[in-house]
C-alpha cells in the first residue's frame, strides 16, 4: 500500500473538469531545489507556488493570482483551488492568511495530492540539495506503511510521505511552504501536528516503515 490519506478530507466541489497545466512538464531528474515543481508558471520557483510567496504575497494578491488563472469550476473556496496531473488525478493547493495582527501575507501554501496525484518524489527533493531536519511520526499509520511529516534545514519546507519502504521513490502527498521565520507556526499551530503528527524521530535515511516504527520518539 502506497497512499494514505494525510489530511482530514475536505468537502470538494466541481470534480469533473480537466486542467491542462499553464507550462512545463515533470521534471524526472531535477538538480536545483528552484526545479521540482511541474505545475509552477514560468519563472515560478520554490518557495513560490503558482506566482504566490509565502511572507512576500499579500493575501489579496494572491486571491486575484487565483481568480485570474484558475477555471471558476476548479476554486474550491477564496484560498483553495485544484488542478490536475497528467493522469487526471487532483492535486489542491491551498493558500492561507498571516494573522491579520502581524500583515496580510500569505503565511502558508499546502500542496495535498490526497490519493493518486503526482506532486514529486522524496528521491527528487533529496536530491535537489533539502536536507531532513526534522521528522515527525503520524501516530496512526495505515497498514504495512508509515506516514512521516519531513521538515528540511531551509526551515520554511515540509513535505509528508506515506509508504511501506520509505524510499527515493517514495511519493510526496503533502507539500508545505511557509513564511519565512514561520517554522514556529508550522509546528505549533498547525492542526497536523496538534492532532496527528506528535512523534519527533530521528532521519535514519531511506528504511522500511518498521524501522521507522520500532524508533523511539524523541520529544
Amino acid at each position: 500500500m502506497r497512499r494514505f490519506f494525510l489530511l482530514v478530507p475536505m468537502i470538494f466541489l466541481s470534480l469533473g473538469c480537466f486542467w491542462i497545466p499553464p507550462t512545463g512538464t515533470p521534471t524526472q531528474n531535477p538538480t536545483e531545489k528552484s526545479n521540482l515543481l511541474w505545475f509552477n508558471p514560468e519563472g515560478c520557483h520554490l518557495p513560490c507556488v503558482w506566482n504566490i510567496v509565502p511572507g512576500e504575497t499579500s493575501m489579496d494578491e494572491a486571491i486575484h493570482i487565483i481568480e485570474t488563472t484558475v477555471p471558476p469550476e476548479q476554486i474550491v473556496y477564496s484560498g483553495l483551488f485544484w488542478i490536475t496531473d497528467a493522469d487526471g488525478s487532483q492535486i489542491y493547493i491551498e493558500v492561507s492568511q498571516s494573522v491579520s495582527r502581524i500583515g496580510n501575507y500569505v503565511r502558508q501554501i499546502a500542496v495535498n495530492s490526497y490519493i493518486d496525484g503526482e506532486i514529486a518524489t522524496l528521491g527528487e527533493f533529496l536530491d535537489a540539495g533539502y536536507v531532513p531536519s526534522q521528522v515527525f511520526r503520524n501516530k496512526v499509520n495505515g497498514p504495512g506503511g508509515v506516514s512521516l511529516f519531513i521538515l528540511f534545514d531551509d526551515n520554511r519546507t515540509a513535505v509528508g510521505v506515506f509508504d511501506d519502504f520509505i524510499s527515493a521513490d517514495t511519493p510526496i502527498m503533502n507539500l508545505v511552504i511557509i513564511a519565512e521565520n514561520e517554522e514556529e507556526y508550522l509546528l505549533g499551530g498547525n492542526r497536523l501536528f496538534q492532532e496527528f503528527f506528535t512523534y519527533e524521530l530521528s532521519w535514519i535515511g531511506y528504511a522500511s516503515a518498521q524501522e521507522y516504527l520500532d524508533l523511539a520518539p524523541i520529544n
